[in-house]
């Protein structure tokens, strides 16, 4: 006999006669080997092939002997194969005059005796008799890498006394440990319902959400992993935390400070180091750690340019709310200085020549300033991070352990290097590959599961284009309708220092930060203001940073720049920006930001009583001179997986339908949340907007409203307090309907019939978390929904407090019992 492997190495061992392979399958119960298609990168198609004189032994990639077991399965009776805890398993790889092998146990089960590996019409690889014609017991080892050189032994120097290090202590026992500690390997012992890879304000906001669904609909819960590929770094926005000495006396953010230090770098060709300055963050939150909290609606106008109708009516009627509730959106104390200095910024534009829609108005920002009730603490600038640490601390204690949430988990540190797909385009599992370059884990959808990418205008993409193979051709479809094209909307500043002529008058009015949509000619432009406050921006070269300051921002919306592209760097396989960026903007247009940035200038000069330094008194528009910010510089790239746009969008223009969905053609049941779904760049930060459309997605994904049209004579009962509740409902009608009512005559007629027993205790429904129920009631008439909470200090499941909640209900809708 030959030898089947000139040396000892990894292997993928492949069906001689067909495009299929042998896989691990560690989610199944019970584990066993299984054939699939080939996919790249997936460490569970990999074999450890070691000699064992002259037979061999087989072990996963993850270091498990493989031998065989018998089951009731069809074909199993005569041993199949799985992992096992015994390494006494050998294998005898017997050439044929094809070049094929053949595989057989040299310890097989009883009835395998005489038997070779085969996987007949099953997917399961087992033993079977053989068989000259049976193709399928044919097999090709195709050479994947050697094994690793192992190190030469280490010399051990005697052990020392070491006093213990408290600090090193409390790094092992740090906040990732404790809240964060499953590792992709672990999560792979389980199949989901849903993954989403980045927990940025798409992936985060979507999953935050979905596990709020999850409580209020316990009956059917989806369940959800979610995957970062960085860690722990922020416990909240930066502005939450402790910031460098002298920023806090600068009045303002500073945000730009932090993104700068904890960013990463995109790959570039040709490089772009001159004109980049974003690029990603990858830890829990993303870039929503240190974001600058802006967040304005975009303009009606260039809405209706972005997405669908229906998808524009939903963002203006319903999803904008909610994202602004979530983000906690504030406006400040208006004083009269502040209503002075705004009436006279929007009277000095008013008289500007094609410049109209001058609104100012307080700057759209996401953070709770303070709280109006005592002893509650105001919850400051907003990340995705808090909500998912406080899901984390959440989880229940048993004994000395702390149990994940059954139908939500984290992983961090999760690198998801592509993702897995059947004969159907349909997507199987995600691959990740753990910290230090770990070995790479498909983690595997239940059946009909989704994934959402939601690791950024250039990961996301990445991430697909990794994929490719030959059934999904991401490389080639991608380009087909419109996805790769990066883009970045034009943005320009000016700052300029200032002096109060009366010092004291700093104080009084403080920083202002203000914002007015305008219409320069025929387009809509988002202009910003901060007076004596940081902008979201990185701040300008000043004259002297100890004085306050000005800063005028306009910016404008843009199409998707199609020269810019993204592709695989052929050396790291990871993606590689070739970037351009719009024309010129022309004369007429900057001469029109000149003239309202000096109509501004004016208005607070007289409004606030101050001197601007280093540009004469009278304020020349040909000495205002605008920063072009780089690419990236306030993190809005976008638009590389867009959307369906318009009301009759043509075939090839977007790469997603309208929810949020890769298209069929492309591949099944896998979404994008991120901003590489905008197909145009807007005016306005695109942050709230991703918000908005991360929360329509969860409803979309796992609903929580009862849709299907509800009988006008129908009362409609859902509890989603996330626990039991008692409910009870009056039955009242109006006195032409009610046959006993008589005029002159109090009550009903059969008063004794309200205090029958029996009546009664049939009348209280309990509801378990997402349950509902319904009752005929007379159509048009108001009804009383009496609901009872849990008694938890009685710690009874079946105990509610004796003081209900009164909840009016309507025949033709639905009620929900929310949080009481």
């Amino acid at each position: 006999m030959s030898p089947a492997v000139p040396i000892d190495g990894f292997y993928r061992i492949k069906v001689a006669t067909i495009s299929k392979y042998m896989e691990y399958a560690p989610a199944k119960n019970p584990p066993y080997v299984r054939i699939l298609d080939f996919n790249p990168g997936n460490a569970n198609q990999e074999w450890k092939i070691m000699r064992a004189g002259d037979r061999f032994k087989i072990e996963t990639a993850q270091g498990d002997p493989v031998g065989w077991q018998t089951g009731t399965r069809t074909y199993w009776s005569r041993g199949y194969l799985c992992p096992v805890k015994s390494s006494e398993f050998t294998w005898e790889f017997q050439r044929q005059s094809t070049g094929f092998y053949k595989i057989t146990s040299t310890n097989p089960p009883t009835g395998g005796r005489g038997s070779f590996l085969d996987v007949c019409d099953d997917d399961s690889v087992h033993f079977w008799p053989a068989n000259t014609t049976g193709v399928h017991q044919n097999w090709v080892f195709e050479f994947v890498r050697p094994l690793p050189t192992p190190s030469p032994p280490q010399v051990i120097p005697p052990p020392q006394v070491i006093p213990p290090q408290p600090e090193a202590a409390m790094a092992q026992n740090g906040f990732q440990d404790k809240f964060f500690p499953l590792t992709p390997a672990e999560a792979a012992k389980q199949e989901y319902d849903l993954i989403i890879v980045g927990s940025g304000i798409g992936g985060g906001i979507l999953a935050n959400d979905l596990y709020d669904t999850n409580f209020k609909v316990a009956a059917n819960p989806k369940r959800v992993l979610l995957l970062e590929k960085g860690g722990l770094v922020f416990h909240s926005h930066c502005l939450n935390t402790a910031r460098p000495s002298g920023l806090i006396k600068d009045r303002g953010q500073q945000n730009d400070t932090f993104f700068s230090q904890f960013k990463d770098n995109f790959l570039f060709n040709p490089p772009r180091d001159s004109e980049w300055k974003g690029g990603p963050m990858y830890n829990l939150g993303g870039r929503s750690a240190a974001w600058g909290l802006f967040a304005p609606r975009v303009h009606d106008e260039v809405l209706k340019k972005t997405f669908t109708p229906d998808v524009v009516k939903e963002l203006q009627e319903e999803y904008y709310d909610k994202a602004e509730l979530l983000m906690k959106l504030s406006l400040p104390s208006t004083k009269r200085v502040h209503q002075h200095v705004i009436d006279l910024l929007n009277m000095g534009s008013h008289s500007l020549e094609k410049i109209t829609g001058v609104q100012w108005q307080w700057g759209r920002l996401a953070s709770e300033f303070r709280e109006e009730r005592n002893f509650d603490f105001a919850e400051g600038a907003y990340s995705t991070i808090d909500k998912i640490l406080e899901i984390a601390m959440s989880r229940k204690v048993q004994g000395d352990h702390v149990v994940e949430h059954k139908n939500f988990k984290t992983v961090l540190n999760a690198d998801v290097r592509s993702l897995s797909f059947d004969a159907n385009k349909t997507v199987t599992a995600v691959n990740v590959r753990g910290p230090g370059g770990e070995q790479t884990v498909p983690i595997r959808l239940a059946k009909d599961g989704q994934v959402v990418l939601s690791a950024g205008s250039v990961d996301s993409p990445g991430i697909l284009l990794r994929s490719s193979t030959s059934t999904v051709d991401f490389k080639k479809l991608l380009p087909e309708y419109n996805g790769l094209h990066l883009t970045d909307h034009d943005i320009l500043a000016y700052t300029c220092s200032f002096r109060y002529k009366d010092p004291r008058d700093r104080e009084t009015i403080g920083a202002m930060k203000l914002q007015t949509y305008a219409r320069f000619g025929g387009e809509v432009v988002l202009v910003n203001m901060s007076i004596d406050a940081s902008s979201f921006l990185p701040r300008s070269h000043s004259s002297d940073d100890s004085l306050p300051k000005m800063i005028i921002v306009f910016m404008r919306q843009s199409p998707l720049v199609q020269t810019s592209n993204i592709s695989l760097d052929p050396t790291t396989n990871e993606p590689r920006v070739e970037m351009s960026r719009r024309s010129n903007i022309d004369d007429t247009l900057y001469e029109l930001f000149q003239k309202m940035t000096v109509a501004s200038m004016k208005a607070i000069q007289n409004a606030a009583k101050v001197k601007f330094v280093g540009i004469d008194e009278s304020l020349p528009a040909d000495k205002i001179q605008f920063d072009r910010l780089q690419w990236g510089a306030v993190a809005h790239e976008l638009g590389t997986l867009p959307t369906m746009v318009g009301r009759n969008p043509s075939a090839h223009t977007y790469c997603l339908d309208r929810d949020l969905r890769i298209r069929p053609e492309i591949c099944n049941n896998v979404y994008v949340c991120d901003l590489s779904v905008f197909p145009y760049s807007p005016e306005a930060n695109p942050t709230l907007t991703l918000a908005a459309l991360a929360i329509r997605l969860s409803r979309h994904l796992h609903p929580r409203k009862i849709t299907e049209k509800i009988p006008s004579n129908q009362v409609r009962v859902i509890n989603h307090t996330g626990s039991k509740v008692k409910v009870w409902l009056s039955n009242y009608k109006t006195h032409d309907q009610d046959p006993c009512y008589k005029p002159g005559v109090s009550g009903p007629c059969q008063p004794l019939a309200w205090a029958n027993e029996t009546i009664q205790r049939e009348s209280w429904w309990h509801l378990g978390a997402g349950e509902q129920r319904y009752w005929d009631r007379v159509p048009g008439v108001p009804q009383t929904l009496m609901v009872f909470k849990l008694d938890h200090i009685k710690q009874n499941p079946d105990t509610f407090l004796t003081e209900p909640v009164f909840v009016a209900a309507h025949a033709g809708e639905v009620t929900p019992i929310l949080d009481i």
